[in-house]
């Protein structure tokens, strides 16, 4: 099996951990600049819903 293979068949050297480490590097990059554009987006999105259905109670905006 692969998993078994990764953690039984393998030493724990440095080109493993350099690895493992690139890897979440990677990924805490991608979250980090991923997040901050999606959450603007949904909160423009939601500002803007609730601006229509404002306007559409006759209240003022």
């Amino acid at each position: 099996m692969y998993y078994s293979n990764i953690f039984y068949g393998h030493e724990w050297d440095y080109k493993y951990w350099t690895r493992i480490v690139r890897y979440l590097i990677t990924y805490v990059i991608v979250f980090v600049l991923a997040v901050p554009v999606d959450l603007s987006s949904a909160i423009t999105l939601s500002l803007t819903y609730v601006a229509k259905k404002m306007v559409s109670g006759n209240n003022l905006v």
